[in-house]
């Protein structure tokens, strides 16, 4: 596993891990992003250079891992985290499908409903992966 902190400012967190194989894929979006282009324009661009064989998109599936909130929310010498910090972790199936993997997509749940059960984000796409949302931790909790 390979962890990054995507810094959008100082007093956010945004601390993301994935497996080695994946982090090509994860920096080469966050990239395009930089660059100016919409989701929806990164996505194409991804896409172009997954076809392209200039990026590979890992066999298996891997883990990932993130945890996002407010900086001040997150002791780095304790680990300890308010609730104001959000946690989760997700399990990468490149271009399958809710329906392969057999759980609900997304749109088929409230967010109330995302909170509580494992669901499929960007299902059949090379960003296909399972989330599993976890609920704050207590206030001086550990994740």
């Amino acid at each position: 596993m390979i962890c990054v902190r995507l810094v959008p400012g100082e007093a956010d967190w945004d601390v993301r891990c994935y497996h080695e194989s994946f982090i090509p894929l994860f920096f080469r979006r966050v990239a395009l992003r930089r660059e100016g282009l919409s989701p929806e324009g990164a996505e194409a661009r991804l896409n172009a250079e997954i076809k392209q064989a200039k990026l590979v998109v890992p066999a298996r599936p891997t883990a990932g891992y993130r945890i996002l909130g407010p900086a001040a929310a997150y002791d780095t010498k304790t680990g300890a985290a308010t609730t104001q910090m959000m946690f989760w972790q997700s399990i990468h199936m490149p271009f399958r499908t809710a329906t392969e993997i057999g759980l609900p997509n997304e749109s088929e749940l409230s967010e109330a409903r995302q909170a509580t059960m494992p669901f499929v984000m960007a299902s059949g796409t090379w960003w296909s992966h399972v989330m599993i949302m976890h609920e704050a931790p207590g206030r001086d909790s550990k994740p």
